[in-house]
């Protein structure tokens, strides 16, 4: 389970369609992937593989920046939950940084998100279980931003 830590962003520069730019930084045991452009079936892999490879040193904790994501599916969707189960194999908590609109939409729409407003949700992936500790940033509590 992670939170979002940061809150939605306007699309008013959009990427070119069918196009997943992904960047890492890494900062006092946190990194930080940034992604921009379409997460669809053909570009899912691609994010999993790079937030995979993050994962290998067993940060402490894995910040997932979307607010640049022009379209996301559902194939985005599996991702992140095969990256929480991922990161709590490492020891990592996972974390939404900036969302976007599109990923916004689809996380509402599959119940990740029911009835919180933008910038102050916690986002439990599909199968996990109710009721466990929400993932937040350092001196602040889940769904603050």
């Amino acid at each position: 389970m992670f939170a979002i830590v940061g809150g939605e962003l306007d699309m008013e520069d959009a990427v070119p369609l069918g196009t997943l730019y992904l960047s890492s930084q890494k900062q006092d045991g946190t990194t930080t992937v940034t992604v921009t452009g379409e997460v669809d079936i053909a570009t899912a892999s691609q994010l999993r593989d790079y937030a995979e490879e993050a994962l290998r040193p067993a940060p402490r904790r894995l910040v997932i920046d979307m607010g640049g994501v022009s379209f996301f599916a559902a194939a985005g969707i599996s991702v992140l939950s095969a990256l929480a189960d991922s990161a709590a194999g490492h020891g990592t908590e996972l974390l939404l940084g900036e969302v976007s609109p599109a990923v916004t939409r689809v996380l509402l729409a599959v119940g990740a998100l029911p009835g919180q407003p933008a910038g102050s949700r916690t986002w439990q992936p599909p199968g996990s279980r109710p009721g466990g500790p929400a993932g937040s940033r350092p001196g602040r509590s889940a769904g603050t931003s």
